[in-house]
């Protein structure tokens, strides 16, 4: 009995160092991630200026809760600078504020883990002293608009991870304001960001 005893007790502790030492990602807990990107966007009333000046990059950070390894709700905020040598303009930007819930899948003894997600974004187009008819004004868009999008992370170790992602934002509800007022026009603007970024899992960090 003793002997049977000493046998089961091996192959737990076996199969537990096995695990440990299999496991080699981790979402589940608190996670915090920090990326470039680079932005495209288009519009049909801005049409010109789209074509003109859609495209930009800047830096974006965000907060995830892993609930289990499959869910992850997050909080994410995003700028981007956009090009204006070929406008007439002081300088643009786009900053948006995502929250939703990301789907991992595969599992912790797997190093790539494939995601996707969904959400909404509360997004500003901003134009500074940007030239209308004869004089330099500045432009806002706000927008209210659900994002979708997906991407990879790649875990070194449970601790942490690189990852790529892209996330479209539709064109949702919009309003413009000249100089800080709401002119009643509701131009369509959508945007897609693509980014690179490391992410980190505090829990396997704390362990």
């Amino acid at each position: 009995m003793k002997q049977v005893l000493a046998t089961v007790l091996m192959l737990i502790g076996c199969l537990t160092a096995n695990a440990q030492i299999m496991q080699r990602s981790s979402i589940k807990g608190l996670n915090a991630d920090a990326g470039f990107n680079l932005l495209g966007w288009s519009s049909e009333y801005y049409e010109l200026l789209s074509e003109s000046a859609g495209n930009g990059y800047g830096v974006g950070v965000s907060a995830s809760y892993g609930i289990t390894e499959f869910l992850e709700p997050y909080l994410g905020y995003a700028y981007s600078a956009i090009g204006t040598s070929e406008i007439d303009a002081k300088s643009m930007a786009m900053s948006q504020l995502d929250i939703g819930l990301r789907l991992n899948f595969l599992g912790t003894i797997h190093a790539w883990r494939p995601f996707v997600q969904a959400g909404y974004s509360n997004r500003v187009l901003g134009m500074n002293k940007i030239s209308y008819d004869t004089q330099y004004i500045d432009v806002r868009v706000k927008s209210h608009a659900p994002h979708v999008g997906g991407g990879i992370a790649y875990f070194f170790n449970p601790a942490w991870a690189v990852y790529a992602q892209g996330l479209f934002t539709l064109e949702g509800k919009n309003s413009e304001f000249f100089d800080g007022e709401k002119t009643g026009v509701e131009p369509d603007v959508s945007a897609f960001r693509v980014a690179v970024g490391v992410k980190f899992n505090i829990q396997s960090l704390l362990n």
